[in-house]
This record gives structure tokens, C-alpha cells and sequence, in this order.
């Protein structure tokens, strides 16, 4: 890897752990999410490749969902130090894992623009699920203000009432 000549393969290589790496850090602490997208990889990895292919490359997924649950497990309980040493275990994992499968590699690469239009919609659907329901969160907060700016005004009148026929 210190060749000044890169292969398309240690290229694409970088850029799928680059890519990884992004959704790593966007997607922790956020177990359901990434388990939907776990689901979603394996389905577009079903269309893409045999069907042994498939069982082999789901094991060596499954393992690094584990040791990616641990390095949560770890985040949460606040041991914060040893995280870094868990991300470049897994890091190494992965490496380990798409060097093994140059074939599976080669038939992504060829569907590469397809993936990526559909990363950027779904990207863009959950971008726009988050904006409205940060909408509907601010309109609700605007209205339960406004309920107990009511119902505040309506403690002092009676306070008032109760003061003056006292």
C-alpha cells in the first residue's frame, strides 16, 4: 500500500471503508437503525451475488456486527478510552473481510452508481422524516407553551378574584 500506484481495487477498497467509516460514526448509539441497514446491505447483497457467496460473506458481516455491538456496549458504559483500539479492530476486521472478497468487490464496483443513487434517496427520505418530525416537535412545543401561558392566566384571574373578595 505504499506503492505510489494505487489498483482500482485498493481504491475502491479506501473508498468503501471511507464510506463504512461515515456510517459508523453517523449510526452509533443507534442500534435499530443500523440493524435496518445491515438488513438493507444484505438484501442488495442477495441480488448482487450467489447464493454462496452470500452465506459466506453474511458470517463474516455477523461477526463484525457483534465486535461493532461490543465497541457500543463499551461507548456506553463510558469506557471511552479503548474505543479508538475497538474502531481500528474493527477497521482491521473489515480490511480482513473485503480483501478475502475481491469477486464480491469486482460485481459491486459494477453496480456502484446504482447503490450510490440509492443511498442518496434514502438519505434524502430520512432527511425529510427527521425534518418533519422536528416540525411537528416544535409545533407541539409551541402549543403546550401556549396551553400553560393560558392556564397560568387563568391561576392569576382566579388568584385575583380570591384576593378581592377577601
Amino acid at each position: 500500500m505504499s506503492s505510489p500506484n494505487h489498483s482500482p481495487l485498493d481504491i475502491l477498497i479506501r473508498e468503501t471503508f471511507k464510506s463504512a467509516d461515515e456510517v459508523l460514526h453517523r449510526l452509533f448509539g443507534h442500534q435499530p437503525f443500523t440493524q435496518g441497514e445491515l438488513r438493507f446491505f444484505v438484501k442488495e447483497f442477495d441480488e448482487r451475488t450467489a447464493l454462496q457467496d452470500f452465506y459466506h460473506a453474511s458470517h463474516k458481516l455477523k461477526s463484525s456486527h457483534s465486535l461493532l455491538t461490543s465497541v457500543e456496549g463499551e461507548l456506553k458504559s463510558n469506557h471511552l478510552a479503548s474505543l479508538e483500539e475497538k474502531i481500528d479492530s474493527v477497521t482491521q476486521k473489515a480490511e480482513d473481510i473485503l480483501s478475502s472478497e475481491a469477486g464480491v468487490l469486482d460485481r459491486f464496483r459494477q453496480n456502484d452508481e446504482n447503490r450510490e443513487e440509492k443511498y442518496l434517496s434514502l438519505q434524502r427520505e430520512f432527511n425529510e422524516t427527521v425534518s418533519q418530525e422536528m416540525r411537528r416537535l416544535e409545533e407541539d412545543y409551541v402549543s403546550r407553551i401556549n396551553a400553560l401561558k393560558e392556564r397560568h392566566s387563568a391561576i392569576e384571574e382566579q388568584v385575583r378574584k380570591s384576593i378581592s373578595t377577601d
